[in-house]
């Protein structure tokens, strides 16, 4: 099964899945991803998972993680990325929109 948390901690910040919780989130920059899981297959076997994921990535700068873009592109995976500022929070917020399901298939 595919460790979504693992891989995006491959480059090297802070990961959660869905949020960090009230007063644990780490200092600046870190990242938090949302999974939508589809499962189907034939013969009354669920053997194929889709993954769709946003990936957004707290930041106090408007630099970006090129390591995080290396993540995608070693997978050859297409997405959207969009900058904000949130006043709010003060932080950057980078979010990445995967056009391409990562797809696990099951034996």
């Amino acid at each position: 099964m595919l460790d979504i948390k693992a891989w995006l901690e491959a480059a090297g910040e802070p990961v959660a899945d869905t949020c960090f919780l009230r007063g644990e989130a780490p200092p600046l920059p870190y990242v938090v991803f949302l999974d939508s899981v589809e499962r189907d297959g034939a013969d009354l076997k669920n053997l194929i998972t889709r993954h769709s994921l946003t990936v957004e990535r707290y930041s106090n700068t408007a630099d970006d993680n090129t390591a995080l873009e290396a993540l995608f592109d070693a997978q050859a995976i297409e997405y959207e990325r969009d900058k904000q500022w949130l006043d709010d929070e003060e932080c950057y917020l980078t979010t990445y929109d995967f056009e391409t399901d990562l797809i696990e298939k099951g034996s």
